[in-house]
């Protein structure tokens, strides 16, 4: 079920504006990746859904209806979504389970999603649209790959777990050439768009920080070198080049 709100931003102000099923056809399964969703960058009204199905919703958030229907083409389930802000060149990619990533061009609403990039070998967590031709994807086994769309091929492939562990969030700035990625151990990687390491963060928390948290959640600011990183405990700790700050 997705819901929208207004007024979130001040204690007391928030109200349901919109309350809608995105995927009817898809079983709630505690193993499985849930609903993903990501905004239409080029048309903000526009929402896409995915998750345990077959299908990507894309749905009308002022009209609370179903937009666009896409089949993924791939049985498997589909665990990240990204679309690009290029109002020239709407396309949509989905990660999904079994490593593809998928790519739906959205001026042609009707076809279905197509192969596009199919190096990786494990779950993909997370897929960004960085710029007009360029995509930053990451998977379970801790690859990153940046990616040329035009020519369907990674620009650069590296291993950011050098400590071990699960890559379990990932995410790139728009501007600047960094991508930070968090793992199950607590850690969060800071790479350049070249694979070279720029910094390393543990995320801890509690007194002394003796209290590690796997890291869920990852967000960078789109214009300032801040990054935000969220635990399970619903903790989140907002870091920059001086110092770290925790929420709740």
């Amino acid at each position: 079920v997705v819901r929208a709100w207004r007024g979130f931003a001040q204690d007391g102000e928030e109200s349901l504006v919109a309350g809608f099923k995105a995927m009817p056809e898809m079983v709630a399964d505690a193993k499985g990746p849930g609903l993903v969703m990501a905004v239409a960058r080029s048309d903000y009204r526009l929402l896409h859904c995915a998750g345990e199905s077959p299908l990507i919703r894309t749905w009308d958030m002022e009209s609370e209806r179903c937009a666009h229907l896409c089949r993924t083409g791939s049985t498997s389930a589909v665990t990240a979504l990204s679309s690009s802000n290029e109002h020239w060149h709407p396309y949509t990619l989905a990660g999904c389970a079994d490593g593809s990533i998928r790519l739906w061009d959205g001026r042609l609403a009707s076809a279905p999603a197509s192969e596009g990039l199919n190096e990786h070998r494990s779950r993909i967590i997370s897929v960004h649209c960085n710029h007009a031709h360029q995509v930053v994807s990451g998977s379970s086994d801790g690859i990153i790959k940046i990616w040329d769309l035009r020519l369907r091929k990674p620009l650069a492939s590296f291993q950011s777990l050098k400590t071990g562990g699960r890559l379990t969030a990932l995410a790139a700035h728009r501007y600047a050439p960094i991508i930070a990625s968090g793992s199950d151990q607590s850690t969060v990687a800071i790479h350049s768009l070249a694979g070279d390491a720029v910094d390393l963060v543990r995320a801890s928390q509690g007194f002394l920080g003796q209290r590690q948290t796997p890291v869920c959640a990852l967000e960078l600011h789109p214009l300032k070198l801040v990054m935000a990183v969220g635990s399970p405990d619903g903790s989140i700790a907002l870091y920059s080049s001086g110092a770290a700050q925790h929420y709740s």
